[in-house]
């Protein structure tokens, strides 16, 4: 008979619960993935996400770490903060609060966030990134928008994923590059349609980490258009 020791039945990622008297079971949970931060407050209202200021008005606008911008890959994700009212101030932060990544701290390191809202000092949190709907924030569908556009350069944003975006995909196989504000662009509309112009309506497929996919066809729409 193999012993399982104490630290080991300990250590697994568990619960026990008796069924019937006499027999053990196990119940497994999923983990929440929380952590360890802080947060300052901030109120200049423009973003480094390049969101128009109406998007996601019913929700804490929060700015996320230098370190972990990623030429805005979190831009528009979720997150769930709960303060704890310990820190240095005087408007302690408690209580758990829906947010989402707008913005960037440059400065911040790792883990610390700048919301944008009223109030004073540096206060300790949890947090984690969650899905939008996991925390009740109902998002309007897939949106993008082009910004820019003319003879030889796409430049457009793609807003309301469930999850943060793997890569942007034009016809015949051809991929956007993101950039550091939030924008995919491609620069060569040769390599489409071997003409020396992008041609509307364009295919476009959008592939999401969590393995999600979502294609359209796109307008030259400067103004949110579903996809």
């Amino acid at each position: 008979m193999k012993i399982l020791n104490l630290l080991t039945l300990f250590s697994l990622p568990c619960v026990l619960s008796l069924s019937q008297p006499g027999n053990v079971t196990f119940t497994s949970f999923k983990k929440r993935n929380l952590r360890d931060g802080i947060i300052t407050f901030y109120n200049i209202l423009e973003n480094a996400c390049q969101y128009n200021q109406e998007l996601y008005q019913d929700y804490l606008k929060v700015a996320i770490s230098g370190e972990e911008w990623n030429n805005g890959e979190k831009c528009g994700s979720c997150i769930q903060i709960t303060g704890k009212g310990n820190g240095i101030g005087t408007t302690p932060f408690y209580g758990t609060h829906k947010g989402i990544i707008t913005n960037i701290c440059p400065e911040c390191p790792g883990g610390h966030f700048d919301l944008l809202m009223e109030g004073d000092g540096i206060w300790d949190i949890d947090y984690e990134f969650v899905p939008c709907i996991n925390i009740g924030i109902e998002l309007p569908p897939v949106q993008y928008r082009v910004d820019t556009n003319n003879d030889f350069y796409l430049r457009l944003q793609i807003i309301n994923t469930e999850s943060e975006i793997e890569n942007v995909m034009l016809e015949n196989a051809v991929f956007m590059e993101k950039t550091f504000d939030n924008f995919w662009v491609y620069y060569n509309p040769s390599d489409i349609d071997n003409q020396s112009i992008f041609y509307f309506p364009l295919f476009i497929e959008v592939k999401l980490k969590d393995g999600t996919i979502h294609t359209g066809t796109i307008e030259n729409n400067e103004n949110y258009t579903n996809l």
